[in-house]
């Protein structure tokens, strides 16, 4: 946890004029790229003297030291072509980027007109680049928030039909683990790649999903707000149990628990996922008190889910406005009185509050993590 103290320290320290410097616009993908970077991969397994295998499929490949390489035939002559590659090791790829690099790394050299990633819940179309003769497409594969393959595909147009080309990226929280080259192994007709065209651009027009701003310069960041007391299809503000079951269907635990002053206490359960409301002596709704998740089965606030990094969730909201604290740190605000962000650090867990004031009463989110992975969601009415 002491590299998190030393980051923040250095996050509040940075200048957002620095940060909001401007980009040149990368160039789009293109066949001519590829094919360069195929031929330095062709000259390096020469220089290895790979051993090249057939699978079961046809497939040659020979492993190089930069990953699996697959080619057109089992020998390494003048007339073998590479076909594609899958990189699952520290080598430098198009561009410069290995596996360990970020998502931001590849937006960076990539073009990405969709940098808020709208779309749906499950892709984004991040660029459309050239015209025919040849067509360079951007898209995103994602789970929610979580962006799983970054994808920039060409589309040729020659004299038998459509070559397709391109490189994807796979990604685990937010960083690169595989990067995988192809080329189609045959050509499209030109109805199979205006198909494929014209779906990319039916979800550049989808707005039912986006990506939350994430930023190292925390100061450009909103503070915790009613608009993030979302789980998935709850909203904490003015949720009821009735509302909670017709989301998540019927509680497989129902228990009620009297306090000493003959108020009640209900708690609903359901797999991961923790509802406590009050009542009083006669059994009548009063509000809900805590909403709690601790597994992988839904967004919360800003998208947040079990097993997000400190960082990630660090990153998503206002930061770096306020100083160090004993056991932990003030991310912004005084601590103590709504709006406020802190972090604090213990002996087997490690907290991060946000709080929020609502029509007179104080609403937390409680963020608990170990080894710096999210454990626990909590929205509390205090």
């Amino acid at each position: 946890m002491k590299k998190i103290f030393a980051l923040l320290i250095c996050l509040m320290m940075l200048l957002p004029a620095a940060l909001a410097a401007e980009v040149e616009e990368s160039p789009a993908l293109s066949l001519e790229e590829m094919e360069m970077y195929y031929a330095s991969l062709l000259e390096q397994l020469k220089a290895e003297g790979c051993q090249i295998t057939e699978n079961e499929q046809g497939v040659f490949t020979a492993q190089s030291s930069a990953g699996d390489i697959f080619l057109s035939q089992q020998t390494l002559g003048d007339e073998t072509h590479v076909l594609g590659a899958r990189l699952n090791v520290d080598t430098a790829c198009l561009r410069g980027l290995k596996v360990g690099d970020t998502l931001d790394m590849i937006f960076q050299l990539y073009p990405n007109d969709n940098p808020s990633l709208t779309g749906t819940y499950y892709e984004a179309t991040l660029s459309f680049r050239g015209a025919e003769p040849e067509i360079c497409l951007g898209y995103a594969l994602r789970d929610g928030q979580r962006v799983q393959e970054v994808t920039y595909v060409v589309y040729n147009w020659q004299a038998d039909g459509i070559l397709k080309a391109g490189i994807t990226y796979t990604l685990d929280q937010g960083s690169i683990q595989q990067i995988s080259l192809f080329t189609a192994d045959e050509l499209l007709t030109a109805e199979e790649a205006e198909t494929e065209i014209n779906d990319s651009a039916m979800i550049q027009e989808a707005s039912e999903y986006f990506a939350y701003p994430s930023s190292m310069n925390g100061l450009e960041l909103d503070p915790f707000c009613r608009e993030d007391l979302l789980f998935a299809g709850l909203d904490f503000y003015g949720l009821t149990p009735e509302k909670a079951i017709t989301v998540l269907g019927a509680a497989p635990v129902d228990e009620w628990t009297e306090d000493s002053n003959g108020a009640f206490l209900r708690l609903l359960q359901w797999d991961s996922i923790s509802l406590v409301c009050r009542y009083d002596s006669s059994k009548q709704f009063q509000s809900v008190y805590s909403l709690s998740v601790n597994d992988d089965v839904m967004e919360g606030p800003r998208g947040l889910r079990i097993g997000d990094y400190l960082d990630t969730v660090l990153f998503r909201f206002r930061h770096s406005e306020g100083s160090l604290i004993e056991n932990g740190m003030l991310l912004y605000g005084d601590g103590q009185n709504a709006p406020y962000g802190t972090v604090t650090y213990g002996p087997d867990a490690d907290t991060v509050a946000y709080a929020v004031s609502l029509d007179g009463e104080v609403v937390l989110l409680r963020l608990t993590f170990m080894d710096d992975v999210l454990q626990e969601m909590q929205l509390l009415n205090q």
